[in-house]
């Protein structure tokens, strides 16, 4: 009886670890598809590539209600060889390099410099650089509200030359998540208790609502 009880819970937890890689996975999959598109800049022309990939960014940005901002990295000079001339244009930081975020505020994509620069160069020039990027959550005031974000990054690599040149990020907000497993544990009368955590121990969501935002080890 109890070794059926627990394989009839592990078939339970499997179907719902299934049910969240697969919402991971389409995060990562926005950014990949991005990220491809952008591998193939040197077919692209050269004085047009910032207003290109800034336009694919903001139709992300408006599409995918689940991300709250999309933003890209490129290397110093790496996107077009102009940095110097574009110092000072709204997406670059103040030598110039191509550091474009989006975000949909009061029903519109807005361009800002995104803060993840330095972070993001350690990772693009580190020895994981071809490896996909995951940031634990922080918090963060959203149209002034207390909530907490995560942040994944996957590398923009030349096609040419398989070289890493940027990566491309989304940031996340976890409000979707509590409400998820909720509304799972009140429809589903099998399931009794849900938790799910980031692999430093915070905690995303959990059955009892006022421990998110805290540590496991808490």
């Amino acid at each position: 009886s109890i070794t059926l009880s627990k394989r009839a819970i592990e078939t339970l937890a499997d179907q719902r670890a299934a049910y969240w890689q697969g919402r991971e996975d389409g995060l990562y999959r926005v950014a990949r598809t991005l990220a491809n598109i952008f591998g193939d800049f040197e077919d692209d022309p050269v004085d047009r590539r910032r207003d290109m990939y800034n336009s694919m960014m903001q139709s992300v940005a408006r599409a995918e209600t689940t991300i709250f901002q999309v933003y890209a990295v490129w290397l110093p000079n790496a996107v077009d060889g102009m940095d110097s001339r574009h110092i000072g244009r709204p997406g670059s930081t103040p030598t110039g390099q191509y550091a474009s975020a989006f975000r949909m505020e009061n029903g519109q994509a807005n361009i800002t410099v995104t803060s993840d620069v330095a972070d993001a160069m350690a990772y693009l020039t580190g020895p994981n650089a071809n490896n996909d990027r995951y940031v634990h959550p922080v918090p963060r005031t959203i149209d002034g509200k207390d909530t907490w974000y995560f942040r994944i990054m996957v590398p923009i690599i030349n096609h040419r030359n398989g070289e890493v040149v940027g990566g491309v990020g989304c940031l996340c907000v976890i409000d979707a998540i509590q409400p998820t497993i909720e509304n799972t544990i009140k429809t589903r009368e099998e399931i009794a208790a849900i938790s799910i955590y980031s692999s430093n121990g915070f905690i995303i969501a959990h059955f009892v609502p006022e421990r998110v935002g805290k540590q496991l080890i808490d």
